[in-house]
């Protein structure tokens, strides 16, 4: 590399810190990972084993199944009897079924049945309310549809059995968008309405969903022949003086004169015609003597059906005869031309139906098959059937189940890519079953590594999860992993069947046992979870580099990297992030001083090897939350200090609020409501309940009191893990303040530093931590997060309607001076610096409309010096602040006193709109004006903008009319007679202007008369182009570049802004952005702070047009062109910006960076790409890529690109070389030696040819820089 030299003038006041860093602007280039797109099917279990006995003789069903409650005594009393049933007052609404189990009832249950009262159940008084397992469905499905732990997928939903014949499944609501709220009134009308009654067709259902998923369909087997059973047994406890005992039947229908009956269970069978007695047909039945359920399953007897006054078990054999069934096209397992029927009574899901939101059935099938909601074809993308059941499967006839399943694998052109073995083959095995000849599940098993076989008709994968509900599947034993054992011992052949039916080998989605709502949703959130594919999302970020705070001749060895993850999930409030630490090291940031491994790899991704230096983590290290400052966030644990330093049973979060005028700290006790109101964190319409909510979960409590008394929020525990999480960190540029040092005086080196970094963070916090550990020493959020966005606080999964929140998102500035003393120890000579000053300063950006001033002396308690909002006097045409403010000195009545200089900021009203719907204004938009305000209190001294009308003394305003476009870009400032104030201040507007503030010091003089700072506010430039449709209104959103130049004897400075809209970065502008440098002769006129004839204003035709920036296109300024320049014919230069694409896509992003005589900018260009595609579809990514270009000053008879282009919106940084901190290269994320020059470059270059980039060194010098005597 070639070395220039420049020389930084030092004025006899002391520096403070600034930094030069680069940040993507809009979030619209990023896009997130698509986990979202997951597509879900429910197929709900709604068998008579599921109520509360309704439609059978006397059981209360799973009531008495599950808690033994309710149940029938020898006289018919309870059971079903004694259920009772309340309104769900949901909307729509059901019945809720319940047993009420008093004290006494509960105190005779046995040990197992009273931990599930308890698990399960709701105190009522001194009892509980026991509720079916259906209204435990229907409870947990409501909770889950009115939550957003659905949002992002899509979701259907069917039942089986149909009619409660014990046969099919059916589809009932086809698979949509969550974001739809018709569709979840569509679902929630369904889960209401579902009825208890029938068997468990569980092969066929699992068939019905399975077609549906891959668009095929269950429809076109003609005849099928099923085996006909006869009944034979019943066990019943005996009624008013009948013998209890074992019945046996003894009388059929003749076969060849009848048709057997259809059983609830889907059986066919020969009824038993011993007649009935007293409305019990088993009173009829002979003495069937010993018999036990254990020897009537061995010998393959099955349920068809429920009889008698205690619904009790008919137990049928097989018989020798088989019976056809013609069902026109469909086997009597298909539920296809049933598809959309609701179970509630209230019509069909069709044309008919009540529920119109579908005007027919083509949203779920066509007029061949199916409609696969199933998301096809992608690599993240995840398809799944939730099955639920709450028993053995029953009611299906292998081979016709056989037959069914084949039959859903049909292409659409008829062959099957997948066949079902002739005699359904698996490891799950219907051998031991409590229906062994009718449960199907070798064909369950086989069908389900079907829906995982990628060449199924569909060509996705479609994961099973399978819930089993209730006590049948309370006893599996979990490993010590936590996932069930399902070859435990003594469990039944249904039980383990269903246990392996969701495991790896079969359907993949995971089993899960439940016996209550929560069990369900778990389930559910679970399975989702487990369907988004694995991938690693991106992590993005850029590099930041700052400059050292003791000397800003020097750039620090070490640089941050701010990160973000996108989420395409476009309801989510916030994205994560992550702020971490590096070297920085031959270009770029490393893990080591001396190398080691670099941040980026040559393919611009981060290097999961690299270990930032706050992180303690071994292994891979790129994940967002691994490492960083995010792991250093101090939040109450139960851990031990031994086993984690930062968070454990003594860690606490250091969290201040602005309470009542003042900053206060947030405590667990200060949330409380019934404390004295002194005590409180603050008034009850400060802080409601969501908001103190919120903020406990911020502290790091992950709980959810019942409500917010101190008893209650005293009671809880740490949790066992640390609750914390970190927004992204996006504009907010990180900034180093020094407490303390320690210089060798000899050597000139650092000894000791105590230093700290503050960032900003999109989920609501202004964070401050120890530069050397990385750990928070106290985060501040503003009042106006607060307001805005309380929910990001509690939650990184927090749900906007909005869109996403940005938090403080606005880069902050530090007022860091010091107190400098000697100690001299033997032969060494110490320099000892003490912050005696430690503010900071900075806005929201899009998180709100505020300024703050904070004093940082204690960092882990901040103090309060302002908040100025556009309801503080004087400050009315204050909107979003995006930049930070400029410190600097004037004079104010005789006193020099330290101000900040900052533009009035963003109108998201106006500027927050596409090109569709955009409109230029005509009017004043809110940000139009340049504020100077007292930096210890925040108080107006001045202002300037079209609009002052709010503002009654003249002395603190100068009106200029054409400042009426938003001020975004942080002011520049010059002092050119170096006497410690500022004389100059240039600033930019959001509409193609140019201006400059003359102030005149010497006029503030008198301590006792009230002066107007400014002397003038003069329009430099307009840039504007075109009129009407063709108008093109350049933006500058960024500081101004400015240098002073010598010109023979004359002097002039040089004024250099980008344009380039920036609040939508992908859309096409009217014309090409340039990047326009500015001459100023007047600023050097000997009369400026009194009167003087203003040039007129510069426009876009004044300026020299040769110049181009794009790659091959790159031209310098034509020599003609200068010399029309340098002879005062044009007023500047302009290079256009050119894509790689033809249209006006191009544009300037982030601050330039003036090195010598060199202008470093950035080129943005979205329609560029690294590889010739877009972003990652799954793993999400970055659009466009930025170039660096440098333009040789001031008369641009140079220009320059680097070699390599990098992903997304990345700036000029600089960073020292690894053994001069004040010989500085660019930085980047892969390093780049080479550029190409074109012009007056090492040689006279008519085309870009390439050369060796720049080293810049600084020296520590005086410079006198007075221009003139006055």
């Amino acid at each position: 590399m070639k070395t220039k030299y420049q020389i930084m003038a030092l004025s006899p006041v002391l520096l403070f810190g600034c930094m030069n860093g680069s940040y993507a602007s809009d979030l619209s280039i990023y896009q997130g990972n698509s986990s979202g797109k997951t597509s879900i099917f429910m197929m709900l279990d709604t068998s008579g084993s599921m109520g509360w006995g309704a439609g059978y003789g006397g059981s209360s069903m799973s009531l008495q199944d599950d808690y033994n409650i309710c149940v029938v005594d020898r006289n018919g009393n309870g059971g079903s009897k004694a259920v009772l049933s309340e309104d769900s007052t949901t909307t729509p609404s059901y019945k809720r079924y319940y047993c009420s189990v008093t004290k006494s009832i509960y105190d005779g249950l046995d040990n197992t049945y009273k931990q599930r009262v308890r698990n399960d159940c709701t105190v009522n008084g001194t009892g509980y309310k026991c509720y079916d397992r259906l209204t435990r469905l229907k409870d947990a499905m409501f909770t889950l549809l009115n939550s957003r732990a659905l949002s992002g997928i899509k979701l259907g939903a069917g039942y089986y059995s149909y009619e409660g014949k014990g046969q099919k499944g059916i589809v009932s609501i086809p698979a949509k968008a969550m974001s739809d709220p018709t569709h979840v009134t569509d679902l929630k009308n369904f889960v209401a309405g579902l009825k208890a009654t029938g068997g468990t067709p569980t092969a066929a259902a699992y068939a019905e969903a399975g077609a549906y998923m891959m668009g095929t369909k269950t429809s076109g087997i003609t005849t099928e022949e099923v085996p006909v059973y006869k009944d034979m047994y019943a066990y019943t406890p005996g009624i008013i003086g009948l013998g209890a005992g074992w019945k046996e039947c003894t009388s059929w229908p003749n076969p060849k004169k009848n048709t057997p009956s259809l059983s609830e269970n889907g059986y066919y069978y020969w009824p038993c015609e011993n007649g009935t007695f007293w409305g019990s047909e088993l009173i009829t039945w002979s003495d069937g003597g010993a018999q036990s359920v254990k020897d009537l399953e061995q010998k393959e007897y099955v349920v068809t059906r429920y009889t008698g006054w205690f619904d009790s078990a008919v137990y049928a054999k097989k018989t020798d005869s088989t019976y056809t069934i013609t069902n026109g096209t469909d086997s009597i397992y298909s539920g296809y031309l049933n598809t959309g029927k609701y179970i509630s009574g209230v019509g069909n899901y069709s044309t008919s139906t009540a529920h119109n939101t579908y005007s027919t059935l083509a949203d779920i099938k066509n007029s061949s098959n199916y409609i696969s909601p199933a998301v096809a074809n992608s690599t993240c993308s995840g398809n799944g059937i939730y099955f639920l059941t709450d028993g053995y499967p029953n009611g299906t006839e292998p081979k016709a189940i056989r037959n069914l399943m084949n039959l859903t694998l049909k292409k659409s052109d008829g062959t099957n890519a997948i066949s079902m073995a002739n005699n359904c083959s698996s490891s799950l095995s219907s051998t031991g079953s409590s229906d062994r000849n009718n449960s199907a599940w070798e064909c369950i098993g086989e069908y389900s590594k079907a829906l995982m076989n990628k060449s199924n008709p569909q060509g996705v994968q479609i994961q099973t999860a399978v819930i089993g509900f209730g006590s049948s599947f309370a006893g599996i034993p979990k490993n010590a992993d936590g996932t069930y054992n399902c070859n435990a011992p003594g469990l039944s052949k249904d039980i383990q069947n269903s246990c392996l039916w969701g495991t790896s080998d079969y359907g993949t989605g995971g089993f899960y046992q439940a016996s209550n709502s929560e069990d369900i949703i778990s389930s559910m959130t679970q399975f989702l979870s487990g369907l988004e594919v694995e991938f690693k999302p991106s992590n993005l970020g850029v590099i930041s580099i700052p400059k050292d705070p003791l000397d800003q001749t020097k750039a620090m060895n070490t640089g941050f990297f701010p990160m973000l993850q996108p989420l395409q999930d476009s309801t989510r409030a916030t994205w994560l992030g992550n702020l971490k630490k590096y070297y920085v090291y031959n270009g770029t940031l490393s893990d080591s001083e001396t190398g080691g491994n670099t941040l980026y790899t040559s393919s611009q991704e981060i290097n999961p090897l690299a270990k930032d230096l706050w992180s303690t983590t071994t292994g891979d290290n790129s994940p967002i939350n691994i490492g960083g400052a995010w792991n250093k966030i101090p939040v109450p644990s139960s851990r031990l200090i031994a086993n984690d330093t930062i968070s454990n049973i003594n860690s606490s979060r250091n969290v201040y609020v602005l309470s009542n005028g003042n900053v206060k700290k947030v405590t667990k006790d200060n949330l409380a409501e019934d404390i004295p109101n002194n005590d409180k964190i603050g008034t009850a319409s400060d802080f409601p309940a969501n908001v103190r909510k919120a903020l406990l979960k911020y502290l790091g409590y992950q709980a959810e009191p019942a409500n917010l008394n101190k008893a209650t929020l005293t009671a809880i525990a740490h949790p066992t893990d640390p609750y914390r999480f970190l927004g992204g960190v996006v504009h907010s540029k990180p900034l180093v303040v020094t407490k303390s040092s320690d210089i060798n005086i000899l050597n000139n080196k650092v000894t000791s530093r105590d230093e700290y970094v503050i960032y900003g963070s999109i989920e609501g916090g202004l964070h401050i931590v120890d530069a050397i550990s990385g750990k928070e020493q106290s985060v501040f959020i503003p009042k106006e997060i607060l307001v805005n966005q309380p929910e990001t606080l509690a939650s990184e999964n927090a749900i906007s309607a909005n869109g996403i929140k940005y938090g403080v998102d606005a880069p902050w500035t530090a007022d860091n001076t010091f107190k400098v003393t000697t100690v001299t120890s033997g032969a060494v000579t110490t320099a000892k610096y003490e912050a005696d000053k430690m503010n900071i300063y900075g806005g929201l950006r899009m998180g709100g409309e505020a300024l703050y001033g904070l004093n940082i002396s204690t960092p882990s308690a901040p103090s309060l010096l302002f908040h100025n909002t556009p309801a503080t006097p004087g400050f009315s045409r204050m909107a979003q602040i995006w930049s930070k403010p400029t410190i600097a000195n004037v004079r104010v009545k005789g006193e020099k006193k330290r101000v900040l200089i900052f533009g009035g900021g963003y109108d998201q009203s106006i500027y927050e709109k596409p090109a569709s719907s955009y409109v230029e204004p005509t009017t004043s938009t809110r940000g139009n004006a340049l504020y100077i305000v007292d930096a210890s209190n925040g108080s107006l001294l001045w202002m300037t903008s079209a609009d002052t009308s709010d503002i009654t003394q003249s002395h603190k305003f100068t009106q200029n009319s054409d400042i009426r476009y938003s001020v975004v870009g942080q002011p520049t400032v010059l002092d050119y007679d170096a006497d410690g104030l500022t004389d100059v201040i240039y600033f930019a507007d959001l509409g193609g202007q140019i201006f400059r503030v003359d102030l005149n010091n010497a006029n503030q003089i008198s301590t006792k008369v009230d002066s107007n700072l400014a002397v003038r506010v003069q329009t430099i430039a307009n840039l504007q182009t075109g009129s009407g449709s063709t108008l093109f209104v350049p933006r500058f959103y960024e500081r101004l570049s400015v240098a002073v130049f010598d010109e023979g004897q004359e002097r002039f400075v040089l004024l250099t802004a980008g344009s380039g809209n920036r609040s939508f970065p992908l859309e096409e502008e009217k014309a090409k952005n340039k990047v326009y440098g500015i001459i100023d002769r007047d600023v050097v006129s000997n009369t400026l702070a009194t009167n003087y004839t203003p040039s007129a204003i510069i426009k876009y035709d004044d300026l020299a047009k040769s110049g181009v920036l794009g790659k091959t296109d790159t031209t310098q300024i034509s020599s003609d062109n200068i010399a029309s320049i340098k002879n005062k014919m044009l007023k500047g230069w302009a290079f256009e910006l050119r894509s790689i694409d033809s249209g006006n896509y191009a544009r300037a992003y982030e601050e330039s960076d003036l090195k010598g005589n060199d202008l470093y900018v950035s080129l943005y260009d979205p329609k560029a790409t690294a590889t010739g595609g877009v972003a990652n579809s799954c793993t999400g990514g970055v659009r466009g890529l930025s170039t660096i270009y440098r333009i040789c000053m001031p008369y641009g008879e140079c220009a320059a690109y680097l070699k390599k282009d990098y992903l997304g919106i990345v700036g000029p940084n600089f960073g020292p070389t690894s053994n001069d901190p004040r010989k500085q290269i660019l930085v980047n994320p892969n390093p780049e030696t080479k550029e190409m020059c074109v012009g007056n470059c090492n040689n006279n270059n008519t085309v870009p040819t390439e050369q060796k980039t720049y080293t810049y060194s600084q020296y520590r010098k005086i410079k006198p820089v007075r221009w003139f005597e006055w």
